[in-house]
Order: C-alpha cells, then sequence, then structure tokens
C-alpha cells in the first residue's frame, strides 16, 4: 500500500528525544510521505532533526490535542484530494515507545485484513464521564494514539466533513467523550469496518464497568502475548493505586524485562525519557526496583564486571570487628579503603585486621569535619579515579534517645544488604552489567522504632537544602516534597559514572558543619538523599537490594503493617483502593 503518515508532537521544551527518531525512522521505511505538526515550538535542533526526516514540518498553537494538529494538516497543508492519491493515511501521536516489532511486520498483517480502518488496540463498551458522550456511554472504539483509515473512507465525503466539522477541544474529557470514543462507532455507523492489531475482545466484559485499557494496565500480556508494538509513556506514572486497582502491578516490570531480553529495542531509548521527564520515586515505585538476590553467586556473576573499591568510614573502635569481618568476606578481586579519624585507630585497623587480608588495601587517617562524605568527597576523591564500581560505607551506632536495638538493626540493615556475602556482592555487581541505566543500588528504608514516625516528613529538614545543593551542582531539581526520597543513608553500591558530578565537584571542608554535628538539616542528610537524584540527572535509576534473607521478614513485616492500616481505615468508615497511596502513613497517623 502506498501510505502518508502524520504525526503529532509536543513537549514542554521543545526537546525530540530518540525514542521518537527511532520510532519515525521505522515509519519512514513504510510510508511513501510523512508530515510532522508540532503543537507548540520547537528548538532549532529539533526542527533540524525533523527536517532530515522530511521537508514536511509544521508548528501551531498548543491547543486541540492531537485531533486538532491531524485536522489543521488534512485541511490546511495536504489536502483532501492529496490524501485520496493514498492508499492509507496514518494518524499518530508521540505518546508511546516503539515499535517494539518493526512497522513492516505490522503493517504485512493488516494488509492480509479487508478493513476500512484500524488501530492497535481498543478500549471495550463503558460508562460516560459526566453524560458528555452522545451515544449515552462509550461504545467500543479504537484508541486514538494511532489509526490508519484506508481509501474507501478517504473517497467518501462524510469522512472529510467529519475532520473539517471537527471543534477545537478545550479539555481532555471533551476530546476523549466527543471525538475518542465516538470516532469509530459513527463510521461503523456509516457502514465501514475496522480492525484491532492486538485485539483484546476476549478480555472485555458485558459489565462496562469492568472494562479497562489493558496496554496500560496489562501491557505484559499485550506485548508478550499479544505482539503489541509499544508501550504508553502514561503507563509510568499512573498512579499505583490505579495499578493495583486491576492486579498486582507488576505488569510494567515485567514488561520491561521482555523489552530488554526478548526484542531488539532499546530500552535505552524509554530511560533516557523517563530520567528525564518523570520523578525518581515514581519510577522506582511503578517499576518494582526492588531487588532480592540471593547469597549464593549465580553463575554468571563470578566475574566482576570492572575495577571495583569499597570505601569504608569506620569510626567506632568498639564495632571494628563486626565491620572488618563482613569487609574482609567481600570478594578478594575488591580494593579496600578505610577511613577513620584518628592515628591509633589507623594503626589497630591495620595491625589487627589487614595485616593479614587478601584485599589490596589502605587506611587513611581524615579530618574531622564532615564524616563518611567529606572522606570520600575531598579525601579520597584521587584515589577513587581508577574504579568503574564503588561500595560506599559508614558505621552506625544508636543515639542516646533510642533503644540501643534501633541503631543495631538500622546499622545491620544497611551492612548486611550491601555486602550480605562474597556471593550476595557478586551477584550484586552482576546487576550492573545486566542493567545499563542503573547507577545506585541501596539497601531498603528503614519502618520500624523511632524510624517509622520519621514517614510522615520523608524530607525531615533536608528538603530545602537538598534543592540549594542540587542547584550548587548546576542541577535542576526533579524532586517532590510530597514524595520519599528513593534512598536514605549513605551506604549504597554505584556506578561511579552516575556521580561523577559529586566527585568532580570542587568540595572544601567548610562546606561541612564542625563537630559535633547534631540532628538533621546539615549537608551531609542532604547528600544522602540526592544521591539518586545526581544519578537520574546523568541518565541512571536507582534500585533498592536486599539480601533474600532479608526480604523474608520485609515482606511479613510489611503485611502485618498493611493489615495493620488496612483495619485503621475501615474504622475510619471504610477502604477502597485510593486507601494504597496513603497506606505507608496511616499507622503513623495513628
Amino acid at each position: 500500500m502506498r501510505r502518508i503518515a502524520i504525526f503529532m508532537f509536543w513537549d514542554d521544551k521543545g526537546i525530540v528525544y530518540d525514542y521518537v527518531m527511532y520510532l519515525l525512522r521505522d515509519l519512514l521505511c513504510n510510508v511513501q510521505e510523512l508530515h510532522i505538526v508540532c503543537n507548540g515550538y520547537l528548538r532549532e535542533e529539533s526542527r533540524a532533526k525533523f527536517l532530515g526526516l522530511t521537508p514536511h514540518v509544521y508548528e501551531r498553537p498548543n491547543v486541540g490535542f492531537d485531533a486538532a494538529a491531524w485536522r489543521e494538516v488534512m485541511v490546511e497543508h495536504c489536502g483532501f484530494d492529496h490524501l485520496r492519491e493514498f492508499d492509507e493515511v496514518i494518524l499518530l501521536n508521540d505518546s508511546f515507545f516503539g515499535p517494539l516489532y518493526p512497522f513492516h511486520d505490522i503493517f504485512a498483517e493488516m494488509d492480509a485484513r479487508e478493513t476500512d480502518f484500524w488501530g492497535f488496540s481498543a478500549h471495550g463498551e463503558c460508562n460516560s464521564q459526566k453524560n458528555m458522550c452522545p451515544y449515552g456511554h462509550r461504545p467500543r472504539y479504537l484508541q486514538t494514539y494511532f489509526l490508519a483509515f484506508r481509501s474507501r473512507m478517504l473517497a467518501d465525503s462524510r469522512f472529510e466533513r467529519y475532520w473539517t466539522e471537527l471543534p477545537e477541544f478545550g479539555s481532555f474529557l471533551e476530546l476523549v467523550e466527543l471525538h475518542g470514543s465516538v470516532l469509530t462507532q459513527k463510521f461503523v455507523d456509516w457502514g465501514f469496518s475496522y480492525s484491532v492489531y492486538a485485539d483484546t475482545k476476549d478480555l472485555e466484559s458485558a459489565d462496562r464497568r469492568k472494562n479497562m485499557s489493558h496496554h496500560m494496565f496489562n501491557s505484559y500480556e499485550m506485548v508478550a502475548r499479544r505482539k503489541f508494538p509499544l508501550i504508553k509513556r502514561k503507563t509510568f506514572i499512573i498512579n499505583k493505586a490505579e495499578h493495583l486497582r486491576y492486579g498486582s502491578a507488576g505488569s510494567l516490570t515485567r514488561t520491561m524485562r521482555y523489552i530488554r531480553e526478548k526484542t531488539s529495542y532499546d530500552e535505552g531509548l524509554i530511560w533516557q525519557y523517563l530520567l528525564r521527564k518523570y520523578n525518581l520515586e515514581d519510577l522506582h515505585e511503578h517499576l518494582n526496583l526492588y531487588y532480592a538476590l540471593p547469597m549464593a553467586a549465580q553463575e554468571e556473576a563470578e566475574q566482576l564486571p570492572g575495577p571495583t573499591a569499597i570505601v569504608a568510614h569506620l569510626y567506632y573502635d568498639d564495632m571494628f570487628s563486626y565491620y572488618m569481618g563482613m569487609l574482609e568476606a567481600s570478594p578478594a578481586e575488591i580494593d579496600l579503603i578505610i577511613t577513620t579519624n584518628t592515628e591509633e585507630k589507623r594503626i589497630r585497623l591495620e595491625r589487627e585486621y589487614l595485616s593479614s587480608s587478601t584485599h589490596h588495601w589502605q587506611v587513611i587517617v581524615v579530618k574531622e569535619r564532615g564524616r563518611e562524605w567529606s572522606a570520600r568527597l575531598i579525601a579520597c576523591r584521587e584515589l577513587l579515579k581508577p574504579y568503574e564500581y564503588l561500595c560506599l560505607l559508614h558505621d552506625k551506632k544508636s543515639s542516646a534517645k533510642e533503644y540501643p536495638t534501633i541503631g543495631m538493626s538500622f546499622g545491620r540493615l544497611l551492612f548486611e544488604n550491601i555486602m550480605g556475602s562474597n556471593g550476595y556482592v557478586r551477584n550484586v555487581l552482576h546487576r550492573f552489567t545486566t542493567e545499563p541505566h542503573l547507577g545506585i543500588m541501596a539497601p531498603p528504608n528503614v519502618y520500624f522504632g523511632t524510624y517509622f514516625r520519621d514517614w510522615v516528613n520523608f524530607w525531615s529538614k533536608d528538603y530545602m537544602l537538598a534543592n540549594e545543593l542540587m542547584c550548587r551542582l548546576g542541577l535542576k531539581p526533579n524532586m517532590d516534597h510530597e514524595k520519599m526520597p528513593v534512598a536514605l543513608g549513605s551506604d549504597f553500591w554505584c556506578r561511579k559514572e552516575a556521580l561523577e558530578l559529586l566527585w568532580n565537584f570542587d568540595w572544601q571542608y567548610e562546606d561541612f558543619p564542625l563537630e559535633p554535628m547534631w540532628g538533621d538539616g546539615q549537608i551531609s542528610h542532604a547528600l544522602e538523599r540526592i544521591a539518586p537524584y545526581v544519578a537520574q540527572a546523568k541518565g541512571f535509576y536507582t534500585a533498592t537490594i536486599m539480601t533474600d534473607r532479608t526480604a523474608e521478614t520485609e515482606t511479613a513485616n510489611f503485611r502485618y503493617m498493611m493489615h495493620e492500616s488496612l483495619v485503621a481505615e475501615v474504622a475510619r468508615g471504610g477502604v477502597d483502593y485510593a486507601t494504597f497511596a496513603r497506606l505507608n502513613r496511616c499507622m503513623a497517623r495513628r
């Protein structure tokens, strides 16, 4: 078939991301003519990218959504007489990543079907919102991010009249109720037939309330089993409560793994966009970036991915035995860099614990200002240059305000889910090789003892300071005070490249407060919270890691807390799926 495609693009900053170019290049292999219309404005470099694909590039005010943009190109730039020179008109927008499978295969499949128009997916019959839809409900309809119309329709004056008379919708709800959910049934009423590339009619219900967007909430079924060729951007930021309404909220995670392992699509095209546009906590939760790794090394994890060092700041000499025992159990190929605050402690560490070590090691005495962060960013800066992967650690003790077991439990949670065992460390490092956009792996946050109350105020006193620090580093903060920091505590594994901005900054000891450094609201507390966002600015995401043993305890604890939270909600007068958005705060409010 001879095809013409009209592509609608919008970005609030006028940036054309690589996923868009990949999409259009693949499309161009299958169409004879491409028109690109931008709602809003294009940066000069973005316009140049589009002009490298086609001379037909237009900019218009950002009004009327994609429907108005398509109408303008059809009516004002192409004309319907020109459209009728083609066998098929394709209307699509930039709201999805793909194609996960080549357009050539998709068009070959659809060319074999006798139909007048088609799309990638359809929504089952459902209720109208505010009774706006002229049918009284939404009939079954093709979802309009990708539509194809063939010559029989193009030749019909009613098709032309539909588009020329289409109003400019002022809200997304109007667009859906008066156009998106109407178009399919209107054309069917006129005698035209339609087809769905990845049909889900077998999953639809007679109860309108039960029908859903499978491409949003059932993406793994669609992509892996029905060869659905795309993944919608919106899927990554829909409230998790909505995902939980329709299932276990694991479909998106499985879909991303499937794309990485089973398709030739570059997962990096997705991550490039997500990490520049979306809140990191949303991605962390929606993609379930929680890894429970075994203590025994997996066969493929035996080889370390590159030069690796553990940087451990050890202050409490009565805990040296515990921490050094864990460090010594790590793979011998990993170098140990230990910082401490006195010459006496250095001598003891070298004599008692490191004299017989199988590791390459060194102990450095650092200034008593800034603790582990100044040790890493100033004292060790030159030493860390040869390494590609780092493990950053510090020892921890309970304050006098807590039960002694609280600090002990917190310290174990941090240290044992970073070091675990020789095999566990190898498994952790192996994840960096299988996930090239993974920048940091941090232990789970604390949900016990006095720390549990802290989750009412996720950022404590550090939010403004964290924003100021990001700006000082030359980064635009992409943080939200209403959302949890992705990681707390300054212990984690990282790809050194992900945090280069921290090591390249000209830190001075005067940036850090003098001892004693009491309470929250210090630069060190801000640093531990911004590390994942610094990595995000470099194009890397952060995951939570834990041993399989910790995962057993955490699962039991969270099931208990979930039950107690639900009981609290029922006592308040009921519970529904929206409750999931606030469950983590319920007990604290009690």
